[in-house]
């Protein structure tokens, strides 16, 4: 990583696992630098500077575009020592891996930040599939030693879709009543499940997907600090079956995401008459024991090219390069709402597969076996 002091701190060692750590990709607390997203910044910034920032926030959009990043970012430049120089402006906070505001908050040492986050459980050797209610009345001390000092205090909840109810109540009732100088930031892909209670007391921000040039520019950062070999090897396709998402990114080239997008367009441009033994081999290596993040991996392409091919039938675009001619003539205007259907279904059984640790071979040649039968019945 010897590039990564341009653009992001060391991380501490010996960290258990984390819910909110992509792989061993740097944190977002750790990440100095924010790729687009300049109009969300800038709304933060003017209420900050304003003396009218909201006391919570909903950070809402697809998951892997930088909504935590953004917080951290906010975040530092709230806390940064200005007596050090340090809060010149965002950038210059963001500047110097080497401050004492950056070193704290990455090493999760600083005082006035706390983030809410699925735990790990040293006995099980999991995460924990919820945020647990204690995660969240661990809040309530933070905000008392606010009131004491009356310097800020920021917690960051990521991903507050992951509340259970207990927690999500927990933490309402912080919300109703924090002290001042207190900011709570929600990191969310899917603020509906929120309760409404909640959603009233934030200001929702909605960051959208990254366009092209920014998506590029972070890619490119982040692949040549980690990997020449890596980057010198993206195939350019990457950068439209991310669809805007650095996340997807990164696990789409990290994981021969190319590969498998080339064999699920082989797979579909073939129907109904599709190759048994290609779709057997498929099968066979995704449902391998330690080929959970390929099977992964598989299955986001597979839902995101099934989603692109009806909202074309539907609205006549959407299909990236050659998606066209390969797999435009899957649905007819009469099918419509059987594909769609088809996708709710593969989705929610795909759900149970990962919940209850089913056969993902069966899966795989179920999912398929599926299309060809509604292919051939609208014949």
């Amino acid at each position: 990583m010897s590039n990564q002091a341009s653009f992001a701190i060391p991380p501490l060692q010996d960290l258990p696992p984390e819910a909110d750590r992509f792989e061993d990709w740097p944190h977002p607390r750790e990440t100095l630098h924010c790729f687009g997203h300049e109009r969300e910044e800038q709304i933060l910034l003017d209420a900050f500077t304003s003396g009218n920032m909201h006391h919570a926030w909903i950070f809402s959009g697809p998951e892997g575009i930088g909504k935590a990043t953004q917080a951290y970012r906010i975040a530092r430049y709230i806390m940064a020592d200005r007596s050090a120089g340090e809060a010149a402006g965002p950038d210059a906070v963001m500047s110097d891996p080497a401050s004492a505001t950056n070193r704290q908050i990455a090493g999760l040492s600083h005082p006035g930040i706390m983030t809410v986050r699925r735990v790990w459980n040293e006995k099980t050797k999991k995460l924990s599939a919820v945020i647990p209610v204690d995660e969240v009345r661990r809040i309530k001390s933070i905000l008392q030693h606010t009131s004491a000092n009356g310097s800020w205090r920021i917690i960051i909840v990521d991903r507050a879709d992951d509340l259970n109810i207990s927690a999500a109540n927990a933490l309402l009732k912080s919300l109703e009543e924090p002290p001042e100088k207190s900011l709570f930031l929600l990191i969310s892909s899917d603020p509906g499940r929120l309760l409404p209670t909640i959603r009233s007391r934030c200001r929702i921000l909605e960051f959208s997907r990254l366009d092209r040039a920014a998506l590029e520019k972070a890619a490119s950062t982040l692949t040549a600090a980690e990997s020449a070999d890596l980057q010198a090897g993206a195939d350019p396709r990457l950068l439209d079956l991310a669809e805007g998402r650095v996340r997807r990114y990164l696990s789409l080239a990290t994981g021969d995401g190319v590969k498998y997008y080339d064999m699920l367009l082989d797979l579909l441009s073939a129907m109904p008459a599709f190759d048994e033994n290609k779709l057997f081999k498929l099968s066979d290596e995704l449902a391998a024991p330690n080929a959970l993040p390929s099977f992964e991996i598989f299955y986001d392409l597979y839902f995101s090219l099934l989603a692109r091919i009806i909202r074309a039938r539907a609205t006549g675009e959407g299909l990236l390069a050659d998606e066209q001619d390969r797999c435009g003539r899957l649905i007819d205007d009469s099918t419509l709402a059987h594909w769609a259907g088809l996708w709710e279904t593969v989705a929610a059984e795909k759900a149970e597969v990962n919940r209850l640790n089913l056969d993902r071979k069966s899966f795989v040649l179920e999912t398929f076996h599926r299309m060809r039968t509604l292919i051939r019945c609208a014949a």
